[in-house]
């Protein structure tokens, strides 16, 4: 149990971390990399987020399990919202709104309960310092615009930009080969 849960500590931290750089730069195999943990994560938590925030001090076993299985619901949510920041995918702002929100939440009833129960501080700081850290990326991945994050990956690449935007505005089999073509150009002109 103790590997479990510093497995899923140590894939916490590299899928916020990958999820920061994702703004940030652009590497070969990122979106897939990114993507793929994200994924993994979210699932991970939405399925078993009563787990990995288990031995919640609760009297009611159910309601252990419940606020667990809560917390783990509410860091799934960011995660997909992580996610689709990390691919520039619409919906993006939602997500990590309401996914912050929901931890936001989680964060203030654990305080409560933490001042409420202080034999119990120890599982509380465990519990509110992880959420507070994905409460603070979330928040700062929200406040990172679409057009912002394309600068900074793609600002070598304006004609890159200009046929994403132009696809996102509108969809059409049109905008798909000029964005294609201009994916192909920028490609070959990384490997030279």
């Amino acid at each position: 149990m103790k590997f479990l849960k510093t497995l899923e500590l140590a894939g916490f931290s590299i899928m916020l971390l990958l999820s920061l750089l994702s703004v940030f730069v652009d590497f070969a195999g990122q979106s897939v990399i990114t993507g793929a943990l994200l994924g993994l994560g979210s699932m991970a938590y939405f399925l078993a987020g009563f787990f990995f925030f288990s031995k919640s001090p609760f009297a009611s076993y159910k309601l252990s399990i419940g606020f667990g299985a809560f917390m783990g619901f509410a860091t799934s949510i960011v995660m997909v919202g992580l996610m689709f920041r990390a691919g520039l995918y619409e919906g993006t702002e939602m997500m990590l709104l309401i996914g912050s929100t929901l931890v936001g939440m989680c964060i203030l009833l654990g305080l409560i309960l933490m001042l409420r129960s202080p034999e119990h501080k120890a599982y509380w700081r465990q519990t509110l310092i992880r959420l507070g850290v994905l409460l603070v990326v979330g928040v700062f991945m929200y406040t990172q615009n679409r057009e912002v994050v394309m600068q900074r990956k793609y600002g070598d690449y304006p004609f890159y930009i200009e046929a994403y935007e132009e696809f996102s505005q509108n969809p059409s089999e049109e905008t798909v080969d000029k964005l294609e073509q201009a994916r192909q150009r920028m490609d070959s002109l990384r490997s030279h």
